[in-house]
């Protein structure tokens, strides 16, 4: 939501850009633009780790010296009732750090960025996709490694850039999905844009790309998809309906609960306290698809909220306000 995009800019200027900026300026504009379409459009999370200077056009390989993903993402789920299923690494970044992160919560990745043809990361670069697997399908990542194919939860898929000076998808690319699925393989063909440019041209020299190269294999059947609906489809995995949540105070605990199985073994769990400070907390298991959670700070608490998917890329999501006369804020006072 507070995504940034732009060059490494090291000792370079830094040039100004009309940026979006704020909590949900970026998610608030699509949503508006998507609102009433026919398309079955999808919305997942593009965020930029948030460098430790701050700086809006600088980039940050760690996902762990900051926090601010946490709270962006708690502030999605409390302010707008939104929970992603899909991700792709700003700046097609990613370090074991984050994925370990992604993998208790967010069940398709879109940031394989290897290329076959062009450098895809080197010592101390930034964007490191250097092994990753080159076809159309994914995987999923190793535990030490995520780049390489292992055990973790999450499913990894490579997205290449339509057109940028780090990578263009080729005509190549394109049949190699193409020959992958007639050889009786499924491949899921994907690529992505920056919207800091008009996006049109660009989608469209990949529209006709692709419509080119199925002229040669015109036994391979292929349709258009979103991200969600495509990874899915290809892992064979059944669609299922959201995750429905419960949330109940007891004696000062929390109790939360779904009515079906996640895809991570935990529901995100964001909270907001007096003074606009928001951010995610842990919760005990109690068993299965049951956890339990008591404030340190009942004093300052104003809502809380849970969200999370399903292995079908489903997401659901519940909010509760949490008011001073509220009978289990007072509970949770004088227990305190």
């Amino acid at each position: 939501d507070s995504s940034v995009t732009g060059v490494q800019t090291c000792a370079l200027p830094i040039y100004p850009r009309r940026k979006a900026t704020g909590w949900h300026a970026v998610w608030d504009q699509y949503r508006r633009l998507l609102a009433g379409r026919s398309a079955p459009d999808a919305i997942g999370w593009h965020f930029h780790t948030v460098p430790i200077g701050g700086h809006a056009l600088e980039y940050n390989a760690c996902w762990t010296n900051t926090a601010w993903h946490e709270q962006a993402l708690a502030r999605r789920l409390l302010e707008r009732e939104s929970f992603p299923a899909l991700w792709r690494a700003g700046g097609v970044i990613q370090r074991n750090d984050q994925s370990h992160w992604l993998d208790r919560f967010i069940p398709f990745d879109y940031s394989n960025w290897a290329q076959r043809n062009a450098p895809c990361g080197g010592p101390g670069e930034l964007s490191d996709w250097r092994g990753a697997p080159l076809d159309w399908a994914g995987y999923h990542p190793h535990r030490d490694d995520y780049r390489r194919p292992g055990e973790m939860r999450r499913t990894v898929f490579r997205c290449l850039d339509v057109d940028t000076p780090a990578c263009r998808l080729t005509r190549d690319d394109v049949r190699e999905a193409f020959a992958r699925v007639r050889d009786g393989r499924t491949a899921v063909l994907a690529f992505t844009n920056h919207d800091r440019r008009d996006l049109r041209p660009d989608i469209a020299r990949a529209e006709a790309l692709v419509r080119e190269v199925s002229a040669e294999f015109p036994e391979v059947p292929w349709r258009w998809s979103n991200a969600r609906d495509a990874a899915r489809d290809s892992l064979g995995v059944a669609d299922a309906p959201a995750p429905q949540f419960a949330l109940a105070w007891e004696r000062g605990v929390l109790r939360i609960s779904a009515d079906r199985e996640l895809f991570g073994p935990e529901p995100f769990f964001a909270v907001a306290e007096e003074g606009d400070r928001v951010y995610r907390d842990e919760l005990t298991i109690e068993g299965e698809r049951q956890w339990a959670w008591r404030p340190t700070r009942p004093r300052l608490l104003r809502a809380v909220a849970v969200g999370a998917a399903n292995a079908a890329g489903r997401t659901g999501v519940a909010r509760m306000a949490v008011s001073e006369r509220d009978p289990a804020i007072r509970t949770m006072v004088c227990r305190a």
